[in-house]
């Protein structure tokens, strides 16, 4: 009776080693995704011109020679302005977005350069002002050193890619549009500045900082 007992309780504790070892292994099987936010962006701000060009819209800068001439931004472009609309998701610290951007591009009426006299490529006096603008569909990859779900505030980087069309319209003339390509350099900073209840959103201030580091070469480059 005593050796039956005592199987008996060993039965016991093998089987509750087992049901122990049988839980833990099946829920060692069951991982937790990463959340993801879904965010909906509205920005604006200055848009200022750098690189070289051989002209401006459809406008190509020629010689006497007949050779192209290339002009710095400072001596092309004043300082724009643009705003766009992003809606993307972000998984942990990663933020994938697709959006459209608009950039209203101002050149200056005269162009001065060193060894050439002034001209004006377009002729301000003209009975129709012509108008530059940049549209783009702007697709982009953001990483974030802190998780903007758990702590307050977050500096980014990352990169873009903006695919669109440079517009040059005149009142009573046909509108000329180029297709134009550029890449960028993103960085900033994210601040929370509310959160909903429980914590399932917040909303957020942002600094967006972007610099065209490569694009067409009939497209002004912004930073």
């Amino acid at each position: 009776m005593k050796l039956r007992k005592v199987s008996d309780i060993l039965a016991l504790v093998l089987l509750v080693i087992s049901f122990s070892l049988l839980s833990e292994s099946s829920t060692a099987g069951i991982e937790r995704t990463a959340k993801r936010w879904y965010m909906f962006d509205i920005y604006g701000g200055t848009s200022m011109a750098h690189g070289e060009y051989e002209g401006i819209g459809a406008t190509t800068f020629i010689t006497e020679s007949g050779n192209s001439l290339k002009i710095g931004a400072d001596d092309l472009y004043e300082d724009g302005t643009h705003f766009g609309v992003d809606y993307g998701m972000m998984r942990t610290r990663t933020l994938f977005s697709l959006g459209f951007r608009y950039t209203d591009i101002e050149y200056k009426d005269v162009v001065i350069v060193s060894g050439y006299m002034p001209f004006l490529p377009f002729d301000p006096y003209a009975p129709s002002n012509v108008n530059l603008t940049q549209w783009d569909v702007d697709v982009t990859v953001h990483h974030y050193l802190a998780n903007l779900s758990l702590h307050s505030a977050s500096p980014y980087m990352g990169v873009g890619m903006q695919v669109g069309a440079t517009s040059q319209t005149a009142d009573g003339f046909n509108s000329i549009n180029r297709s134009t390509f550029a890449l960028s350099l993103d960085f900033g900073a994210d601040v929370k500045v509310s959160s909903g209840e429980g914590g399932r959103s917040f909303v957020t201030l942002s600094s967006v900082n972007s610099y065209q580091f490569v694009g067409t070469s009939d497209r002004p480059k912004y930073l």
